[in-house]
């Protein structure tokens, strides 16, 4: 047991960083559209506010689009765990679901705000 939740932590810093790694490499390529940005008359809390809002709207989508492949995968998988261990029926829970979408979400709007 202590190997598969050294080997989850792992999985979620690793997805951490790699979302950060994204997040901060968009903002880094859009350096020139920032310049013109506050050029025009934006202070950086307008600029931070687009490129959150702009990093925001694919990971929503992305993240809705996750937690549904992950249900429609995550059912047979468990259903086959519960048969072999002669355990009850196993499931998602709700609150995983909000705590996943919410995390990532948090974790992109952190980063976006940070390199913006």
């Amino acid at each position: 047991m202590p190997f598969l939740v050294a080997f989850g932590v792992l999985g979620l810093f690793m997805a951490v960083l790699v979302v950060g790694s994204v997040v901060a490499g968009a903002v880094g390529t859009g350096l020139r559209r920032i310049g013109v940005l506050k050029a025009v008359g934006c202070t950086p809390a307008q600029v931070v506010r687009a490129y959150a809002a702009q990093a925001l709207l694919p990971a929503a989508v992305a993240t809705a689009l996750g937690l549904v492949a992950g249900h429609l995968l995550a059912v047979p998988l468990l259903a086959d765990t519960a048969q072999v261990y002669g355990s009850a029926g196993l499931g998602v829970t709700v609150w995983t679901d909000v705590v996943v979408a919410g995390g990532t979400l948090g974790v992109v709007a952190l980063t976006a705000a940070a390199c913006a």
